[in-house]
C-alpha cells in the first residue's frame, strides 16, 4: 500500500470518529437535557404546558385528577394562615415517592424565602399568576407554567395580582405533609378564603429544621452555590463544543443540542423581562 493511499484512509477513519464523537455527545447531551428524570443542577422552566405534559415530566404517573364531586373528600390546611393546600396524594397514597397537593394563594399570599435539604420541587401554575424567584432569577408564572426547584436552592413567590392563583406542587419524595399538618390549620377545601389569624410564625420557625426546611430573611435571599457539573458531563460537553466547532469551520449546520439551548435561554430571558 503506497504512503498517499495510507494517508487517504487515515484521514477517511480520523473523520468517521470525528463524526461519531459528535453525534454521541450531541445524543447524550440532548437526552440529558430533555429527560425529565434527570437531576438537574439547577431550576428548569417550562411554558405552554398541558395536564399530560405535567404528569409525564413530574413522573406521577399515577395520578388522577380530582373532580369538583370528590375534591371535598381530601384533606386541606391553612398554612400560617396565608395559603390553603389540598392534599390530593401523600407518602401514605404514593408509597413515598411523592406528595402532590394544590395550592390556593390569595393576592399578597405566598411563601419566603426558604430552602428545602430533603425534597425537588415542582410547581404547576393553573390558576391566576405567581411572582417567583429561584435563586437570583425572577419567574413570572402564569397558567401552564412548569418550574423545577432541586433541594439545596432557595425559592420564593408571592401573589402580586388581584386574584386568588392555584398551583399543583409536587415534591420528591414525599414527606412535606407532615410539615404542613404540624404548622397549618385544618379547613374544607371548598370553603371560602377565611384564614385564621393571627399565623403562627414561631411555630412555623420552630418546626421547619425537623423537615429540613430552613427560611431565610428576604435580605438573604442571596443564590445557593450550584454544584459544579460531574468529570463525565464536563468531559462531554468539552467535546460536543469541540465537535460543533469542527462543524462550524466546515461549513455545515448547527447541531440541535445548540438550537435547543438557545431556545431555553431566549424563553428564561422573556418570563424574566416580563416579571
Amino acid at each position: 500500500m503506497d504512503q498517499g493511499l495510507r494517508k487517504y484512509i487515515s484521514l477517511g477513519i480520523f473523520q468517521s470518529m470525528k463524526s461519531a464523537v459528535f453525534c454521541v455527545t450531541s445524543s447524550l447531551l440532548v437526552a440529558l437535557a430533555i429527560s425529565p428524570k434527570a437531576e438537574a443542577h439547577g431550576f428548569r422552566l417550562l411554558t405552554g404546558v398541558d395536564r399530560s405534559t405535567f404528569i409525564e415530566t413530574t413522573g406521577i404517573d399515577d395520578f388522577v385528577a380530582p373532580t369538583p364531586e370528590t375534591f371535598s373528600n381530601y384533606e386541606s390546611v391553612w398554612v400560617v394562615g396565608v395559603d390553603r393546600a389540598t392534599f390530593i396524594a401523600t407518602g401514605k397514597d404514593t408509597g413515598g415517592r411523592y406528595t402532590l397537593a394544590e395550592f390556593y394563594v390569595p393576592p399578597q399570599g405566598g411563601a419566603p424565602p426558604h430552602i428545602h435539604r430533603r425534597e425537588n420541587e415542582w410547581f404547576y401554575i393553573t390558576d391566576g399568576e405567581l411572582s417567583f424567584k429561584m435563586d437570583n432569577q425572577p419567574i413570572n408564572a402564569t397558567p401552564g407554567t412548569l418550574i423545577y426547584s432541586p433541594k439545596d436552592h432557595t425559592h420564593t413567590f408571592i401573589n402580586l395580582g388581584t386574584e386568588p392563583a392555584k398551583m399543583l406542587n409536587v415534591w420528591l419524595p414525599s414527606g412535606i405533609e407532615e410539615f404542613f399538618r404540624e404548622i397549618g390549620d385544618p379547613v374544607s377545601p371548598i370553603d371560602p378564603f377565611t384564614p385564621p389569624l393571627p399565623p403562627n410564625i414561631p411555630k412555623l420557625l420552630a418546626a421547619a429544621p425537623k423537615y429540613g426546611l430552613e427560611f431565610l430573611p428576604p435580605e438573604d435571599n442571596n443564590p445557593t452555590p450550584v454544584p459544579e457539573p460531574s468529570g463525565l458531563l464536563g468531559m462531554l460537553t468539552f467535546a460536543a463544543f469541540v465537535a460543533i466547532s469542527i462543524r462550524k469551520r466546515q461549513h455545515k449546520s448547527v447541531s440541535n443540542t445548540e438550537l435547543m439551548d438557545t431556545t431555553y435561554l431566549k424563553k428564561v430571558a422573556e418570563v424574566a423581562d416580563g416579571a
